[in-house]
């Protein structure tokens, strides 16, 4: 028998609290475009009102599906997301609270954060909180960068999966599947077989560039602004990748535009932050390219996710979303001249590429 989410949150709180909770409501909250399902869950418990949200998986199964395309699977049968969880709690990190599992349900209880991500305060008028708050994105993704990637271990499914030149490419062919031919029609094969000597090089360059630990998807979308804190999620994707990835996620963002300016200081700043915590040597000329060239592939690979988001797993609204990311491009070719060739070809298939 399949329960409604209200009886899958009684269940769960009654286990948690150890109590029948009373008064207890369910609200769908805005999801992602992942399959999961949240609900902000409130409830009387012990004469006390509280809160929590719901996490549930479309399939409970085995509780193991990552929503990101991998090349490794993993068979322990755990959470990625709990897995990430405890790695990412033995570091300090700020995430929210996992107050209670049950694989039966499907369902996890994380601690309420509220309604605020870092886009709605990044898309305001206050440039000093905003620079604040990136500053702050940049100290935490720096530490999880440096500590987080020495304290990696076989126990983290972070530690198994790398991204590999076979893993780049897979995301270039996604967007030409998506981004390009589910919008325009085929292209012709002579064509892509042209694309993929443009995307080779560039494949096997960042896969060579050194590892670190990577969250995949850090945007202002990911990072919630609780009171004073700022809170990472929806971490589950994590896995090993180039020191660029996820700084190119942040600052060349699908969500908001943060303009070259802010972008350029926010580089300034993290080259900064980088030397105070004790990380390795950079050439800055060497890791602009790098950044720039990583940015081109991380937008290219979310344009053909989100045209695949909204007509495969029908979830409307993210096409809206290629505009701004694709608008990126000619900046990129402006600052690293090697990526021009190929962005001027790209441009014959996306209106987008200005």
């Amino acid at each position: 028998m399949t329960l409604s989410a209200t009886e899958k949150a009684t269940q769960a709180v009654a286990q948690m609290e150890k109590a029948q909770p009373y008064d207890l409501l369910v609200h769908r909250m805005g999801g992602d475009a992942s399959d999961r399902r949240y609900y902000r869950v409130t409830y009387g418990a012990f004469g006390i009102q509280k809160t929590a949200v719901m996490m549930e998986l479309a399939d409970a199964g085995p509780f193991i599906k990552s929503e990101e395309v991998t090349l490794y699977h993993d068979e322990s049968g755990e959470l990625p997301f709990l897995n990430i969880y405890r790695f990412l709690t033995g570091l300090g990190t700020p995430v929210p609270k996992v107050l209670f599992q049950d694989r039966g349900l499907g369902v996890l209880l994380l601690e309420d954060l509220g309604d605020t991500l870092l886009v709605e305060i990044a898309k305001g008028n206050d440039r000093d909180q905003i620079k604040s708050l990136y500053h702050r994105a940049i100290d935490q993704l720096v530490y999880l960068q440096i500590l987080g990637t020495k304290r990696l271990n076989e126990e983290c499914v972070a530690c198994r999966q790398v991204y590999t030149a076979d893993l780049f490419m897979w995301e270039f062919h996604h967007f030409v599947e998506y981004g390009i031919e589910a919008r325009f029609g085929p292209l012709p094969e002579k064509e892509k077989k042209d694309l993929d000597r443009f995307f080779k090089p560039l494949t096997e360059h960042l896969a060579l560039l050194p590892n670190v630990f990577v969250h995949r998807d850090y945007h202002s979308r990911n990072l919630m602004v609780a009171g004073k804190r700022l809170v990472i999620i929806d971490f589950q994707d994590a896995l090993l990748g180039p020191q660029t990835y996820d700084l190119a996620s942040l600052l060349r963002d699908s969500y908001v535009d943060l303009g070259w300016k802010l972008a350029d200081d926010l580089v300034e700043y993290y080259l900064h932050s980088w030397r105070e915590r004790g990380g390795w040597s950079l050439d800055k000329r060497v890791f602009l390219a790098d950044l720039w060239a990583t940015a081109l592939q991380r937008n290219l690979k979310a344009a053909g996710r989100f045209v695949f988001i909204e007509r495969v797993k029908q979830k409307p609204g993210y096409e809206d979303l290629i505009p701004l990311t694709l608008s990126y491009l000619p900046g990129y070719a402006e600052r690293v001249p090697a990526l021009a060739p190929l962005i001027d070809r790209l441009r014959q298939h996306a209106p987008e590429i200005k």
